[in-house]
């Protein structure tokens, strides 16, 4: 299934927090290496780096959602929801359709007989 530009777009932010993840580790674990901060300092830093990373990538997925669905309802482009209710609105149509012609077969023969019957 081919990847829209939203979903690359996400997708290349995600592996990019993941690539500047394992920076920031490497970071602090020299630091730890070159002995300006403790393996405990480091560990902790590294955790709020990588926790306020994690918090920055959510509200920047909720921003960007909150765009997503505000550029559709601009663009007034019908939801899946809205599609599968229409979908059902046809297909209880074709049903009824479907009952009328059947009941309207017997009928149509009937009033076909008598007209085939006069012609002899």
């Amino acid at each position: 299934m081919k990847k829209g530009p939203l979903e690359t777009l996400l997708l290349s932010g995600l592996g990019i927090a993941s690539v500047t993840q394992e920076k920031v580790q490497k970071f602090v674990d020299d630091m730890v290496k070159e002995g300006e901060v403790s393996e405990k300092d480091g560990a902790v830093m590294a955790k709020k780096l990588i926790d306020n990373m994690e918090k920055n990538r959510r509200e920047m997925e909720t921003k960007m959602n909150k765009a997503f669905k505000e550029m559709i309802d601009k663009t007034k482009v019908p939801t899946r929801k809205e599609i599968q209710a229409l979908e059902k609105k046809i297909n209880d149509l074709n049903r009824r359709l479907d009952v009328a012609d059947k009941k309207a077969q017997p009928k149509a023969a009937a009033k076909a007989k008598p007209k085939a019957e006069a012609g002899k």
